[in-house]
């Protein structure tokens, strides 16, 4: 009797809040301005007395509709696909390093500032012979089933992860920002024999949690461009470098399994912020699936530019591409004929921590048109521009699924305002952005 009287008073109170909230939440929110009768989202496919049955509106996109016809199924066909569409186009670029500085600092400590070059540029055909090299390595190496992933995002991320399925090897992802906890627990868990990481840090933080891995025997390690040769030599563990890797598969005859859309393409580990993480094994099939949801928007978005994007434009890959958005966009960008050029946190911006001061970061020397990202690093994006004012882009957000325009009418393309409205619009969501040069009369953001 009690839960009942206690029920109706909570419901009385829930409509009355909802009355008289509702002409204030319709006021600011305007929620019939965001229903658009030309681009709906469903269409009805049935109705009855007892139901109403919809379906999402199909959007139409060429590319997905070639790799229908082509009977394109899993990542290692994707790539073959890819690379007979584009051949001798660039598709994966990296920013030459060409030393280290080290710069003392007022309160007397000394930083680590990297300079750099231009980027250099590995085409499609190119990129997949080494994915095959890499493949033929791995069978002359005699991995498991599961090969692990610790290192930070680049080319030779993807093309190792490729190598990988063209041999039918599942790829364990594990984010390099977490504790030994999460990696001891990760990699016991899928029992890997050889782990993918780079010299350095990454090396250094794995070989001491090494003695909690009983099944770890191989690591093979992407080399430093400033710190050349062999790390030392860890007991009982086979370190074989990317390079060794890939002149093993150019001496190998050894034949490749072939992938089947039902095989394991990726065990991806959640970040562990709500206690260890958790793997989520994707199959091949899962895989396309996302490639293709993504990519009809991002064909959408694309073409919705004030120019449509072509080869000379770039995609900025800086996020881990051991999280599942950044291994789906830089597939989907590809299959979209952009080329990718790499970056990170350190070097993004000119502002950014491994960035000398007067140096530029690789946003600014590669001017890309498109890259995906997450709140906090539109925040740092905005950050930057707030301190060094930069005058040679425009900003158009493609919010995904759902794409909008409005122009923002300004006097000054670098003013505070324009780019607060940049910045306020990405807060809520990870969006894709494009990045186009200036027009002189109007802006793009999202409504």
């Amino acid at each position: 009797m009690f839960a009942d009287v206690l029920f109706w008073i909570l419901r009385i109170f829930v409509e009355i809040y909802t009355i008289l909230s509702y002409p204030l939440y319709a006021l600011i929110d305007r929620p019939w301005s965001k229903v658009d009768p030309d681009n709906p989202k469903a269409e009805v496919v049935s109705r009855s007395e007892e139901a109403i049955e919809v379906k999402s509106v199909v959007i139409e996109c060429p590319v997905r509709d070639d790799l229908d016809k082509a009977n394109v199924e899993t990542m290692s066909r994707l790539f073959e696909f890819m690379a007979d569409k584009f051949k001798n186009r660039d598709a994966l670029g990296t920013r030459a390093v060409v030393r280290e500085e080290k710069i003392d600092v007022d309160d007397g400590k000394v930083q680590t500032k990297l300079i750099q070059g231009n980027y250099e540029w590995k085409r499609y055909k190119e990129t997949l012979e080494l994915a095959d090299l890499f493949a033929k390595g791995l069978v002359e190496l005699q991995v498991g089933d599961v090969v692990g992933f610790y290192a930070d995002t680049r080319a030779e991320w993807l093309v190792a992860a490729h190598g990988c399925w063209r041999n039918a090897i599942a790829v364990a992802t594990v984010y390099t920002n977490l504790g030994a906890d999460g990696i001891i627990h990760a990699m016991n868990q899928t029992r890997v024999e050889t782990v993918v990481t780079s010299t350095g840090d990454l090396l250094n933080k794995l070989s001491k949690s090494l003695s909690e891995l009983p099944h770890v025997k191989r690591i093979i390690y992407f080399e430093s461009p400033l710190k050349p040769g062999e790390p030392e030599a860890i007991e009982g563990i086979e370190l074989v470098a990317y390079s060794q890797v890939l002149e093993m598969g150019r001496k190998s005859t050894a034949e490749c399994k072939v992938a089947t859309p039902s095989d394991k393409a990726i065990i991806m580990y959640t970040s562990g912020s709500t206690g260890v993480p958790k793997g989520v094994v994707l199959s091949h099939a899962n895989m396309m699936a996302g490639v293709k949801a993504i990519l009809p928007l991002a064909y959408k978005a694309v073409n919705a530019a004030s120019r449509p994007l072509n080869s000379k434009d770039s995609y900025i890959a800086f996020l881990p591409l051991a999280h599942v958005l950044e291994m789906l966009a830089e597939h989907v960008i590809l299959l979209l004929g952009i080329r990718l050029g790499y970056s990170s946190a350190g070097t993004l911006t000119d502002k950014s921590a491994l960035i000398k001061e007067g140096d530029s970061g690789d946003a600014t020397v590669l001017k890309p048109a498109v890259m995906a990202a997450v709140p906090l690093v539109v925040g740092r994006i905005y950050k930057g521009i707030q301190v060094r004012s930069i005058n040679s882009y425009r900003v158009s957000l493609y919010v995904l699924p759902q794409i909008r325009f409005r122009p923002l009418s300004h006097k000054n393309p670098n003013s505070r305002k324009s780019w607060s409205s940049f910045y306020s619009s990405t807060r809520s969501s990870g969006r894709i952005a494009a990045l186009e040069r200036p027009s002189p009369t109007s802006w793009c953001s999202t409504r």
